[in-house]
């Protein structure tokens, strides 16, 4: 059953500010390690700022989808988005999802983001199985 569903949609110009400001702080304030060391492999700069825009879209959107947004100990480091072998974004919550979904078991996310000429969009659903108490 569907537990949660999340939707962000943010600024390219924006991302580019913050690139050209603050070009190291920016990925350790929002990223994780392994996020890092995707985004260093990106070379071209308007690539770097969609991935950018992606990931932190597809992290405020798995805020909105889990109902909680950057509150209860959820911040940008705890939220992994990594893409799979075929290039496929995909995130891991890198705590126990039982703190936040106590009722539900087997609980899985989908994501996908896009890009236009202006913005990176993100959509997240989660999924979970009703736990039934006895």
């Amino acid at each position: 059953m569907i537990i949660g569903l999340g939707f962000d949609l943010i600024d390219l110009t924006r991302i580019t500010q913050l690139l050209e400001r603050n070009n190291s702080g920016l990925e350790k304030l929002f990223f994780t390690d392994l996020e890092r060391e995707q985004f260093e492999k990106i070379k071209n700069m308007k690539r770097r700022i969609e991935w950018v825009a992606g990931r932190i879209a597809a992290k405020e959107a798995f805020v909105k989808a889990i109902g909680t947004g950057f509150a209860k100990n959820v911040g940008f480091q705890e939220i992994e988005i990594i893409s799979n072998p075929l290039g496929k974004p995909e995130v891991k919550y890198l705590k126990p999802i039982e703190l936040i979904f106590p009722a539900y078991h087997n609980v899985e996310f989908f994501l996908t983001i896009t890009h236009s000429q202006l913005s990176a969009g993100a959509v997240v659903v989660i999924q979970g199985i009703p736990t039934i108490k006895e």
